[in-house]
């Protein structure tokens, strides 16, 4: 590799990190609010039983018996949407819930799923 090369290299580098900071940030954007509007039909955990816990506005994982389904976009989508904060899953107009959500990403930067899922 010439170095001029490797100059490029290493200014692009931030560059590319940001963009994949981007893309990570539509898609937890875009799981997030496909499954804050399709919640119509997923129960949350408050659905089962009366108890006051601190869950209770989480949604429950759809029980599957293989791998993929358990890996699917939608159990994905569940994951994702019961790590926001509280005071994001409380609102339901679903421009504030995007705007905020989005503002709520770009403020913590997420290089992977994984990192997302373990804040």
């Amino acid at each position: 590799m010439c170095p001029r090369n490797l100059f490029q290299v290493t200014f692009l580098a931030p560059k590319i990190l940001e963009v994949l900071c981007t893309l990570l940030t539509l898609y937890i954007n875009e799981m997030v609010c496909w499954i804050k509007f399709y919640r119509g039909k997923l129960k949350y955990n408050s659905d089962l039983h009366e108890h006051d816990t601190r869950h209770k506005t989480d949604l429950r994982p759809l029980i599957c018996r293989t791998n993929i389904a358990k890996n699917s976009g939608l159990n994905m989508g569940i994951a994702l949407y019961n790590k926001l904060p509280q005071n994001l899953k409380k609102l339901d107009t679903k421009h504030i819930f995007k705007n905020k959500v989005k503002k709520f990403l770009l403020q913590n930067v997420f290089y992977s799923v994984d990192e997302y899922l373990l804040s």
